[in-house]
């Protein structure tokens, strides 16, 4: 994309700046995050997130108009300006106390080299890879000033702020902008919510008495350096901030050189907000941990971090489950949220996230999962809306989703790149009966219809697969075998004239709510889907012709895969049980079996074009590290799977989807077969894994056969075990 106007990171920078971080290095991470992009995971080492970051921040400096980019370089040039003609007197204060060092030494000047070089990169059509190489440059010297202390971990602080000032300054009249009291005030309040967001920022705050003062001090440094500060940073901020949004929603309007979209207000977490006791209890607990912790040394050390961490987890396991207040009437149910409840205890979650990291060094917790439990409703419609504040709240203390649950009916929203806006999510159910075109299929659930917006925009498709947990009331009354092994998940059209098997699992009388999954031969049927749309729970018995032979040890295995839709016939009613699997074949197979695919995934392969049927599975499972190429470039598509291979990527899957841990001895768990010396190296884990859970046999002769074909009754009974592997 061809860029307006040049700019450069003085830009960001700016912004960075007046979010009363100045002098704080930033990564690629933080340069896209200070621009406002917000709407991107970021890997450190994943050149994909790279790239998309690349692309996202050129998208919203296409957003600005020729006004807006004249208006940014003015506030740029304003804030270079009073930093330079300040000879440190803004910065170096707060940097001295980040290196430790009482008169600059040699940490200080390097951190303002680091900010110099950011401020002066020009944005080319080569400036990430320069960038680059300044970050290479300073990759080792934030680890010296606090081990285990990371550019990133201050990118995570610096998007807070950010957040959080977007906020301040959108409800602000540029009259406004001159109270320096209530603006101080503001930011401060800011200030000691981000700080705390992050483990190590907060330890190093913490070490080297970094207060919320210091940051405000920063900012009010740079306003009062020039009478003109005031004027350029309201118009700049807010024209920086609306690009953002603009190039995040397609019909909010058009930048280029015309007006531009309409402005939208940030509403931003309340900060305010009281933390709950559990949180603060278990804030007690860890503060009054920490010092033992560091006086402690080897087994007594680890067990009292270990301590800590139960006292953490247990605190944030209450804290992410929410009542909401659920109003019913006539077969219709509104779940209504405290907002300040909500927010309080995502504060109070984000709390004791950095209390822990603080009193043990680092330690952590999974990333925590909210859930909105409804109870248990006899209602057929029932919808929740998420306001953008929580969402703002639940995103900066990195909640990693939100489950919306009734009694077995859950939904697990992630809260991930999409998620930029209020959440409106609602389910509507109906019996199988109000739907003609199901005929005479074995239904045995009501036909259940998700339905997300986000900001206002229906969300049907997801980058990442949203498990789902349908009630079933009971597996008997259909014509197999009652153990709910044939259950599949149908997609259903708004007629129900078009069925599409997405496969799932059933899961007897787990207990996830109070509802049906309680009940005798009831349980949740589970799947994880890459878009929205109405759903049933089907018994698909599916019978060939051509299995006789193989019945006796794969005829059950065959009829469940293929009732999943994870192994399809060659023709009606025949299986051709005998012949070879190809490598795509079995990528789909697997990925089908455990349901793990996703139409939207993208591959990478040389000898795979995006329009093969094939290629979604393939992008698929190499984006879970269940396959790799035969090099490095191609996947070789067509060639037949071995039996190694096979195991290998079941191993992986299970991995991927269930936890599973390696062999602790792999060449124990080979010793029993004859050939063991024949396996490759780089799959003998994946066999050992295999082998130890009864996942694949080897042959009567006592080898395993790694380099032989494996056919397609072999690969089905391989995907059941894994279907059933607990």
């Amino acid at each position: 994309m061809t860029l307006r106007k040049k700019l450069t990171v003085s830009t960001i920078a700016a912004t960075v700046a007046m979010s009363a971080f100045a002098g704080i290095p930033l990564s690629s991470k933080g340069l896209a995050e200070k621009l406002g992009v917000s709407g991107i995971a970021y890997a450190a080492a994943s050149e994909s997130n790279y790239s998309a970051f690349v692309e996202e921040a050129n998208s919203i400096y296409a957003e600005l108009s020729v006004d807006d980019v004249a208006t940014v370089n003015a506030f740029r040039a304003e804030v270079w300006s009073v930093l330079d003609a300040s000879d440190g007197d803004i910065v170096i204060p707060l940097v001295s106390k980040i290196t430790g060092e009482e008169s600059p030494g040699e940490l200080t000047p390097q951190i303002a080299d680091l900010l110099e070089a950011l401020l002066t990169l020009d944005i080319t059509d080569e400036w990430q890879s320069d960038y680059e190489s300044i970050r290479s440059q300073y990759s080792g010297l934030l680890n010296e000033i606090y081990p285990g202390l990371t550019v990133d971990d201050l990118a995570d602080v610096l998007l807070d702020m950010e957040v959080r000032l977007a906020g301040i300054v959108a409800d602000m009249e540029i009259e406004d902008l001159f109270d320096l009291s209530a603006v101080k005030d503001e930011l401060k309040a800011a200030a000691d919510v981000s700080i705390a967001s992050n483990s190590n920022v907060a330890a190093l705050a913490d070490q080297a008495d970094i207060t919320s003062q210091d940051l405000v001090d920063v900012y009010t440094g740079l306003l009062n350096g020039s009478s003109d500060m005031y004027a350029k940073a309201y118009p700049a901020l807010i024209a920086l901030y609306n690009a953002y949004l603009r190039a995040q929603t397609d019909d909010s309007g058009s930048g280029g050189d015309g007006d531009g979209g309409g402005t939208v207000v940030v509403t931003t977490p309340a900060d305010d907000v009281d933390l709950p006791e559990d949180a603060t209890a278990a804030g007690e607990k860890l503060d009054e941990a920490k010092d033992k912790i560091a006086a402690a040394v080897g087994a007594e050390k680890e067990a009292l971090i270990k301590e800590a961490v139960k006292t953490a987890q247990e605190a944030i396991d209450k804290l992410t489950k929410v009542m909401p207040t659920v109003v019913s009437s006539e077969g219709e149910a509104v779940a209504n949220l405290d907002e300040d409840a909500v927010i309080g205890a995502i504060n109070g979650i984000k709390s004791v996230i950095a209390k822990l990291g603080d009193a043990t060094g680092g330690a952590t917790v999974d990333a925590p999962k909210l859930t909105l439990d409804l109870g248990e409703l006899d209602v057929d419609n029932l919808s929740v809306e998420v306001s953008d504040a929580i969402v703002a709240a639940a995103k900066g203390a990195n909640l990693d989703s939100l489950t919306v649950k009734s009694g077995d009916l859950s939904v697990e929203l992630p809260l991930d790149d999409a998620v930029n806006g209020k959440m409106e999510f609602a389910v509507k159910q109906a019996a199988p009966s109000a739907f003609p075109g199901l005929g005479s299929i074995s239904a045995f659930s009501n036909v259940v219809n998700f339905n997300l917006s986000v900001g206002g925009r229906p969300v049907t498709d997801f980058d990442n697969l949203v498990p789902v947990s349908i009630p079933v009331s009971s597996t008997s009354g259909g014509t197999g075998d009652n153990t709910g092994d044939h259950l599949t998940l149908f997609k259903v059209d708004d007629n129900g004239n078009k069925l599409e098997n997405v496969g799932g699992v059933f899961v007897s009388g787990t207990g996830l709510g109070t509802g049906s999954g309680s009940g005798l031969g009831g349980g949740v049927f589970i799947g994880h889907r890459d878009s929205f749309s109405s759903y049933v729970v089907v018994e698909n018995n599916v019978t060939f012709e051509d299995t006789a032979d193989v019945e006796a040890w794969a005829g059950y295995s065959i009829g469940v895969v293929a009732a999943k839709g994870a192994i399809d016939g060659k023709a009606e009613g025949v299986f051709a049980p005998n012949d070879n699997v190809t490598r795509a074949e079995f990528a789909k197979m697997l990925l089908r079996g455990l349901d793990l695919d996703n139409k939207n995934a993208v591959e990478h392969f040389a000898d795979v074009d995006a329009s093969d049927w094939y290629a979604a599975y393939v992008g698929q499972a190499a984006e879970l590290g269940i396959i790799n190429g035969r090099t490095a470039t191609e996947f070789d598509p067509n060639a037949t799977i071995t039996r190694a291979e096979m195991a290998t990527m079941i191993a992986r899957a299970l991995k991927a989807s269930a936890g599973a841990e390696e062999v602790a001895d792999v060449d124990a768990a080979l010793a029993g077969f004859t050939d063991a010396a024949a396996i490759n190296a780089t799959l003998e884990a994946g066999v050992a894994f295999a082998a130890s859970n009864d996942l694949v046999n080897g042959y009567e002769d006592g080898s395993f056969g790694p380099n032989d074909s494996a056919t397609r009754a072999e690969a089905a009974v391989m995907i059941y075990r894994a279907i059933k592997f607990n």
